[in-house]
């Protein structure tokens, strides 16, 4: 038995008010790891993302690269974490990969590609923003 008790209130101007909504999510998060509930992906409804795999098949693409923002912030490729090893401005080879910055799930596979490559030390290792 999970404990829930978020209450609503409307308000005399017809606004709808919560009562200490973060209190409550954090009791019923302490009730739910006492009764060992699994976590879950929030991220977890791809639904959406499925018309845009559609439409990148049609032109022959096996991946859709998912941009984020008014500077189009490369984010991920389908629901994989991206990873890009070139040459750059000056002349180094670099892995660079999206931070860990609320958007990009982290990986384990990302871990692991970031720490051996850190540790194999053959080129520099990026966690930066990048852009189109």
């Amino acid at each position: 038995q999970l404990f829930e008790g978020l209450k609503a209130y409307r308000g005399e101007d017809g606004k709808i008010r919560l009562f200490r909504p973060k209190l409550n999510m954090e009791r019923m998060l302490r009730s739910s790891l006492r009764m060992t509930l699994p976590g879950f992906d929030k991220g977890g409804n791809y639904g959406p993302t499925i018309f845009a795999q559609y439409e990148a098949a049609e032109f022959g693409c096996q991946q859709v690269l998912w941009l984020y923002g008014e500077d189009h912030q490369i984010t991920e490729v389908g629901t994989m974490n991206l990873f890009l090893l070139w040459t750059n401005d000056n002349g180094e080879k670099e892995l660079v990969t999206p931070p860990l910055d609320g958007i990009i799930l982290p990986g384990v596979t990302r871990q692991s590609i970031l720490d051996l490559a850190r540790k194999w030390g053959e080129f520099k290792v990026s966690e930066r923003h990048l852009t189109m």
